[in-house]
Formats: C-alpha cells, sequence, structure tokens
C-alpha cells in the first residue's frame, strides 16, 4: 500500500511540474501582443536577433520567474505552518506573520526609502519574526486551543494592518503611493535580480528544511506523544518558525502583500499527495507557484489595456475558500 502511495505521489507531482511548466510558456506567450512558440523557441536559439527579445526579457520572464519562486516560498511557508500550530486553517497571510512583514516593508518604503530597495527585505523580515514571536509567546502561556491561536493571529494581522494605515496616513503622498501599490501585490516590477535574491534566500533555508522534514510526520501529534517518541518538540518548533517567518517574509517583500497563498497550496498538497511530507511540501510550493503565475497572468491579460494586481485575484478566491474551511473542517 505504501509502496503503491510513493508511485502515485511521484507520478502527481511529475504531472504538477508539467502542468506549471505549461503555465509559464502560456505566461509567456500571452499579453498585450501575443508571442507564438515558434517565436519563442527562435530567442531561446538566437535572443540577439530576436523582435521580441525586449517583451520576454524584460516585461514577462522576469514576472513568471519571480511569480514561481515567490510562490514557491509561500506555498511552502503555509504547509509548515500548519505543521507547527497543527491548526488546518493557519497561514502566514491570516495568524499575521504577512501583517508584521507588510508593517516593516512599508516602514521602510515611508520612512527609510533613501536607502538601497535591497535593504526591503531585512526590514519585511523584521516585522515578519515580530509577529511570529508573538504568536508563539501566545501559544506557551497555558493549553490553549488551536482555534484560540488562530483567532489571536488574526487579531495580530488586523493590528499590524491598522499600524500600516495609520503610516499611509503620516507618510508623503509618494511614498504612501509607492506603499499602497506594494500592499495590493503586484509583479509588475519584477526583475531577474529579485528572483535571484529570493532564491538565494530560499536556497539558505534548505539545510533547516533537511533537518525538520523528518521530523514532520512526528511533530503533527500531540506535544507529549511526539516527546514520548524521542522528539525535541521546541527545538522543532523553533527551527519551523524560523522557516516559515524567512520564507514567507522574503517572499512578500519582493511581491507584496499576496495572500492566502500559504492557506489555499497545503490543502491542495495533502488531498493529493499523501504517503511523503516531502512530496508534500514540494507540492505544496508547486501549487502556490502556479496560483501567483495563474492570477498575475489573469490580471495582466483580462482587462487589457489595463492590469490588475495578482493579490486582487488571490483575495477574491482565497477568502471563499476560508469560509469553506472554517464551515468544514471539523477538527478546529
Amino acid at each position: 500500500m505504501n509502496e503503491s502511495l510513493t508511485k502515485q505521489d511521484s507520478r502527481r507531482l511529475v504531472v504538477a511540474m508539467l502542468l506549471l511548466s505549461v503555465l509559464a510558456i502560456i505566461s509567456l506567450m500571452l499579453g498585450s501582443t501575443f508571442i507564438s512558440p515558434l517565436k519563442i523557441i527562435a530567442y531561446i536559439f538566437d535572443p540577439a536577433n530576436s523582435p521580441d527579445q525586449f517583451t520576454l526579457e524584460v516585461l514577462r520572464l522576469p514576472r513568471i520567474t519571480l511569480a514561481i519562486v515567490a510562490g514557491a516560498a509561500l506555498g511552502a511557508s503555509g504547509l509548515i505552518l500548519q505543521n507547527i500550530l497543527k491548526n488546518p486553517i493557519a497561514s502566514p497571510d491570516i495568524i499575521g506573520v504577512t501583517g508584521g512583514a507588510t508593517f516593516g516593508a512599508v516602514t521602510f518604503i515611508a520612512f527609510i526609502s533613501s536607502l538601497s530597495i535591497h535593504w526591503l527585505p531585512l526590514f519585511s523580515l523584521t516585522g515578519g519574526a515580530l509577529a511570529m514571536l508573538l504568536l508563539i509567546s501566545f501559544q506557551h502561556k497555558g493549553n490553549l486551543q488551536p482555534t484560540t491561536i488562530v483567532i489571536i493571529g488574526i487579531a495580530l494581522q488586523t493590528m499590524f494592518t491598522a499600524l500600516v494605515n495609520g503610516l499611509l496616513i503620516m507618510t508623503k503622498q509618494l511614498s504612501a503611493s509607492k506603499a499602497y501599490t506594494w500592499i495590493v501585490g503586484s509583479l509588475s516590477g519584477a526583475t531577474f535580480d529579485s528572483s535571484l535574491i529570493l532564491a538565494i534566500i530560499i536556497l539558505c533555508v534548505v539545510p533547516l528544511l533537511a533537518i525538520v522534514i523528518p521530523r514532520m510526520k512526528v511533530s503533527i501529534m500531540h506535544d507529549d506523544v511526539a516527546t514520548g517518541l524521542g522528539l525535541n518538540v521546541n527545538q522543532t518548533k523553533l527551527i519551523q518558525m524560523l522557516i516559515t517567518t524567512v520564507l514567507a517574509a522574503s517572499a512578500i517583500s519582493f511581491v507584496g502583500n499576496i495572500g492566502f497563498v500559504g492557506l489555499i497550496s497545503p490543502h491542495i498538497a495533502k488531498t493529493l499527495i499523501k504517503a511523503s511530507y516531502l512530496k508534500r511540501l514540494v507540492m505544496s510550493a508547486i501549487c502556490g507557484a502556479a496560483s501567483i503565475l495563474l492570477a498575475d497572468l489573469v490580471g495582466r491579460t483580462i482587462f487589457l489595456p489595463k492590469e490588475v494586481p495578482a493579490g486582487v485575484f488571490i483575495a477574491a478566491f482565497g477568502a471563499p475558500f476560508f469560509i469553506y474551511l472554517l464551515l468544514t473542517v471539523k477538527k478546529i
């Protein structure tokens, strides 16, 4: 049975990767101008003489690359966070991590924009870490139910949203405009440098993932049971907390406050992948990448010549999905 499930999981992962690749190719083709597959192939073999070089290299490829990398980070962080809190409706944007990261990023944009934009991820990470530390501190105050932790997280998210709105009112109009565009969640300013920096951050987290992935099957159990099985619960939670915060905060520092990716992707992954937590994590990352890529594709093609930020479409689908989970999940 386990061998059959493992083969089935592997096949589904391969199919998911192929579908993501197809979606990326479609994103390359579609936009204000249509680029045929033959022209894309011609560009690959001779980019310098391609008439579509600017469109592909400057306008589309950077967005596609950043959508995939950021979406993968958000999808993976959501699965790990649900493992930490043992709650199926937990995600970085619901329990305050995204709110804290947004507060850090908007603080930078509003008041410290004289520094290089490359400092923005550091401020975003600091805000996300603050939110996660506050949440974990509440979790250690007595035997709180998973639902209570999520409600506290929602309160933290609301508090950070209020702080961000206050900053927008206090700052100059130009800075407020930049911050608002970032908050909505858009890939319009994507560059290859952003994707590279985010990819490097993700690679730095891989050694920590190698530590916690073998423990995830045990860590999802009750803390007393996990301790009885020999797991260092506090150490595992600390590592998972660090991974979640780094992945989520660094991703939104480049794509803006795109919500619900960390909520939707893990549930799709859990439905498709049954046997392996590693494959489930990879599937959640693929689903996250596909969701942002699809939302960006729809946003920049459906309403031409106007462009709708990807975050709008993610929220439009994610909010009803969150309500559906609240109404159907029995373990909260």
